[in-house]
């Protein structure tokens, strides 16, 4: 799956236009699809977060993580108040993640600024607190592990079976299930394939060679087959070879100005998959965004089932 990474979207409309075509111009009326509007198609880098802003993100419900779980989050409160609602027994209030921007850094090929590469080298960004927890930083004096998160860890099993039967099939909890919440239409299936695109494409070829040359005068060698990382880098460390090597990396991908023009490959293949199914990603999307508003909506005026970590 191609999992871009990116900022939150901001609220926007996204104008359908039916293509119409002029009367007796056969060949037109065949190729003139609906398309959309207000869609930028350019890939744009911000280096002060590292996220990288694709054409396809007012469209797609793909890595829309903060999203899923808010849904996922109202189900499992409205799990919870059916409990209370048919067996008097309140189950423990469900956890839920702060929304955080550095989960969203774009690091599908590696490091490609100088704030992330210093910090995470090659290792995938996350909170300080995950970091830790993770073991990839020693923990500190004094620190203390965070709970499960599962507020059905007490329930003995009979207890589990009693409540799903009682509660698993209420239609206010399956409309939040994931399984039907994400879209599976050829808009999305598309985006999913663009990721094995870029890679086969000659101009992404052409950029790793750039790369390796790069790389020859500072001991490294990129990885053919992890795009934008030598292939000495290592996924799961943090230490200090790790750090220098993310930073020559960094320098090298500036200097060729590697992420951009990864960037904009994507962005094209992206266009591509927009301007057939553009329409129906955007139908699919407004359910999705109504869907969101709603696990808002109920987690706010129901915070006694839920809490923040």
């Amino acid at each position: 799956m191609f999992s871009f990474k990116k900022a939150v979207a901001t609220a926007a409309s996204v104008a359908l236009v039916l293509g119409l075509a002029a009367c007796g111009d056969a060949e037109e009326s065949e190729t003139n699809l609906a398309k959309v509007t207000g869609i930028n198609p350019n890939a744009e880098l911000d280096y002060d977060t590292g996220i990288v802003y694709f054409p396809a993100e007012p469209l797609t419900t793909l890595d829309r993580d903060h999203d899923m779980e808010l849904i996922s989050s109202a189900g499992e409160g409205v799990f919870s108040q059916c409990v209370f609602d048919k067996t008097g027994t309140k189950l423990d209030p469900y956890p839920i993640d702060r929304e955080e921007p550095i989960r969203d850094v774009f690091f599908i090929y590696g490091p490609w600024t100088k704030p992330i590469a210093e910090k995470f080298a090659f290792v995938l960004p996350m909170t300080d607190g995950e970091l830790t927890f993770n073991g990839y930083v020693p923990r500190p004096e004094g620190f203390v592990e965070p709970p499960s998160g599962n507020p059905y860890a007490k329930l003995t099993q009979e207890e589990r079976d009693e409540y799903t039967e009682l509660c698993g099939s209420e239609p206010e909890y399956t409309k939040y299930n994931l399984l039907h919440v994400q879209s599976t239409g050829p808009g999305e299936i598309g985006l999913q394939e663009v990721q094995d695109k870029v890679a086969a494409d000659r101009r992404t070829k052409d950029l790793v060679d750039e790369l390796d040359k790069c790389f020859a005068p500072l001991g490294l060698e990129a990885d053919p087959d992890r795009i934008g990382l030598p292939k000495e880098a290592d996924v799961d460390v943090i230490n200090e070879d790790q750090l220098d090597m993310a930073m020559k990396t960094v320098e090298c991908k500036d200097e060729i100005d590697f992420t951009q023009r990864l960037a904009d490959i994507i962005a094209e293949y992206q266009m591509k998959v927009i301007d057939e199914y553009g329409a129906e990603m955007t139908a699919e999307r407004d359910k999705f965004d109504a869907l969101v508003q709603e696990a808002e909506d109920f987690i706010a005026a129901n915070p006694d089932l839920f809490v923040q970590y």
